[in-house]
């Protein structure tokens, strides 16, 4: 995989979804609505968030033992992208930087 930076209004949702969920799976309404609440996101809105962070191996995605049509999500360890990926020392600065913005 090449380097693959991560949008800075990616980060900040992904660090919302962490700080609500850290490592517990949640499904697709508890996203909506954590991400409703902080940044008024639509539903299309969510899955594109959800969708992205898939495709940078930030998200797992499985699918529910009842429902095979519901899917469950689980945050993945930033630090483990950000080490597949090698940022510089500026994007890891700018990415430590948001996070506590964040926090704070």
């Amino acid at each position: 995989m090449k380097n693959q930076n991560i949008p800075s209004w990616l980060l900040n949702r992904y660090l919302t979804l962490r700080d609500k969920f850290a490592s517990d799976s949640f499904d697709f309404e508890e996203a909506k609505k954590v991400l409703q609440e902080k940044y008024k996101a639509e539903k299309n809105q969510v899955k594109v968030t959800l969708s992205e962070l898939s495709k940078l191996n930030l998200l797992k995605v499985s699918k529910k033992k009842k429902d095979k049509r519901e899917r469950k999500y689980k945050l993945l360890n930033l630090a483990k992208h950000i080490e597949t990926n090698k940022l510089t020392r500026t994007e890891l600065t700018r990415v430590l930087k948001q996070a506590a913005d964040i926090i704070r």
